[in-house]
C-alpha cells in the first residue's frame, strides 16, 4: 500500500470530533457537496489502523477523513513536537482494487503507538517512535494530518475540536 500527496484538492473542510462516551472519532464535513465532489461512482471503503478507519474513495484512491472506534484509555500522555502541515490531499495506491464494504488493514491492534499531548490537544498515531523531520505533513481534512515518509504512511495526527 502506497500513499502519495497531491495538490489536486485542498483539504476537506469539516469538524473532527471525539465522542468520549463512545470512544470514537467522527468527521462532519462542512459541506456535503464538497465531500460528494470527491467521491466517484464506485463509493467508498476504508483502510484500518487498529480499529480506526480511514475513509477512501474507491475510484480515485483519494483519502477523505478518519472515523471509528479508538479508545482513549490506550493513549500514552506525552509532549509532541509542533508541526506545520501543508494543505493538500493524499491518494492511496493498492495492489488490489479497493472494494466497497471490504476494508484493508494497514496496521493491526497495538502495532502503532498513540500519543496524546494534553497541551496542544494533538493525537499522534504512529508506526514508529521517530518523528521524521524530513517527512511530508499533509493536512487532507480539517485537523487531520497524514505524515508521509516516501510513499509510506508513517503517522496520523488528529486534533478533535472537543478534546479537553
Amino acid at each position: 500500500m502506497r500513499f502519495i500527496s497531491s495538490q489536486a484538492f485542498t483539504k476537506l473542510e469539516g469538524q473532527l470530533i471525539y465522542h468520549s462516551e463512545e470512544y470514537s472519532f467522527d468527521f462532519r464535513p462542512l459541506s456535503h457537496q464538497a465531500l460528494a465532489n470527491r467521491v466517484g461512482n464506485e463509493g467508498t471503503t476504508s483502510i484500518t489502523i487498529d480499529t480506526l478507519q480511514i475513509e477512501v474513495d474507491i475510484e480515485s484512491g483519494l483519502v477523505l477523513y478518519v472515523f471509528g472506534y479508538y479508545p482513549d484509555k490506550l493513549w500514552d500522555l506525552e509532549k509532541l513536537p509542533l508541526i506545520t502541515p501543508q494543505q493538500g490531499c493524499i491518494k492511496v495506491i493498492t495492489d488490489e482494487k479497493l472494494k466497497m464494504g471490504v476494508s484493508q488493514t494497514l496496521a493491526d491492534f497495538n502495532e502503532w503507538r498513540t500519543i496524546y499531548d494534553l497541551d496542544s490537544k494533538w493525537i499522534c498515531i504512529s508506526s514508529t517512535n521517530d518523528l521524521y523531520q524530513s517527512a511530508q505533513y499533509i493536512e487532507f481534512a480539517d485537523n487531520i494530518v497524514a505524515v508521509l515518509v516516501g510513499e509510506n504512511l508513517s503517522s496520523l495526527w488528529l486534533k478533535p475540536f472537543n478534546l479537553v
